[in-house]
């Protein structure tokens, strides 16, 4: 015992002046043993890509106590063109629209539009959601995969209220006054990748805030985990699970002639499965489950005389005098709530 205990207190005089051999190997094995940490972030390798984003919601819109059922599948099919990372780290991506599809169930209605048919673009009441096949972004990506510039938007919006409908104008340009290219980029800063890195197992979260036109800033806030780090066909692939809360507080409020628009307050919640190539960075899929809740003020009609009633004082209203009364203008809230899922896929393409 008294040989031991003199080893063991020379082995740690040792390993504190970093240089007992035993004790230097020992260390390394056990370094050796520690869980592997992967860095994270996203890429795009040079050359092209197919990305397919599929949404599917089902939603209710209640109005004055009458509930009206809403279904909807919409697909976008994108193509994206990437240069080969600068020596500064930053990067090129050009994304392009180059088909948009949808079913949509109202009530008993039901509408179906496929943008590469001329027949429904020119007859479908979508017929603007077409007008975005076309749109090219070119996104500039700082060191760290993030986007930090966009141009093209700018010239999307022009020509898009320059072609839609007159009586449709006035609201789009409501609309649309909120974005252009700067603001489209802070849209797309949303970035769940961790600043370090992780282990699988090991936990991150993020808080980002930006706006976001007619619902004003929205607050998204995740956590997220490295699930699982699989290798298929000889890429390490890293799943990432996340917890997601994206809230807006009253937004915006849009007007066309008589009529106008708020939109209140919203709240969605769920889950994302991302998957990304470890060492390209490029994401491969994405899948989310979101519930949500959406308030919408809506004025419709000309001004209107308020009511004979009880004033501010107390005192009562004999009539409802045109030159006296209050004007108001009638209004409703619509109530929006519904689950939706939402699958993005991408994949190369052969040169």
């Amino acid at each position: 015992m008294k040989n031991f205990a003199q080893k063991m207190s020379l082995c740690v005089l040792m390993l504190a002046c970093f240089a007992w051999p035993q004790c230097v190997l020992q260390n390394v094995a056990q370094a050796q043993d520690a869980p592997k940490k992967y860095t994270l972030q996203g890429r795009y390798p040079a050359g092209r890509y197919e990305m397919l984003m599929s949404m599917k919601s089902n939603m209710t819109t209640e109005v004055r106590g009458q509930k009206m059922p809403m279904t909807q599948e919409q697909k976008q099919y994108m193509e994206i063109t990437a240069d080969p990372v600068a020596d500064d780290g930053t990067q090129t991506v050009v994304m392009e629209v180059k088909r948009i599809t949808m079913k949509q169930k109202i009530s008993l209605l039901d509408i179906v539009y496929d943008s590469d048919k001329k027949e429904d673009f020119e007859n479908s009441p979508h017929k603007m959601l077409g007008m975005m096949v076309g749109l090219k972004l070119t996104m500039q990506l700082d060191k760290d995969g993030n986007v930090a510039k966009i141009e093209g938007f700018d010239e999307f919006k022009n020509k898009l209220l320059a072609e839609v409908p007159e009586v449709q104008r006035e609201m789009m340009k409501g609309i649309l006054d909120q974005m252009d290219d700067e603001s489209f980029a802070k849209l797309c800063r949303q970035d769940m990748m961790p600043k370090n890195a992780v282990a699988v197992g090991e936990s991150w979260k993020m808080e980002t805030t930006s706006p976001i036109p007619m619902l004003g800033e929205m607050k998204v806030e995740s956590d997220n985990t490295l699930k699982s780090v699989e290798t298929v066909d000889g890429v390490e692939i890293a799943e990432i699970v996340s917890t997601m809360s994206v809230k807006t507080e009253a937004g915006q409020v849009l007007e066309a002639g008589p009529a106008k628009m708020k939109f209140g307050k919203s709240d969605t919640r769920g889950d994302t499965v991302t998957k990304i190539e470890v060492l390209s960075g490029l994401m491969i899929s994405s899948e989310s489950e979101m519930e949500m809740e959406m308030d919408i003020e809506m004025a419709l009609g000309d001004s209107v005389q308020k009511p004979a009633g009880d004033t501010e004082d107390g005192q009562t209203e004999e009539d409802g005098d045109p030159e006296t009364a209050e004007p108001t203008m009638p209004s409703m809230t619509m109530k929006i709530t519904g689950k939706m899922t939402m699958t993005i896929t991408q994949k190369r393409l052969e040169e």
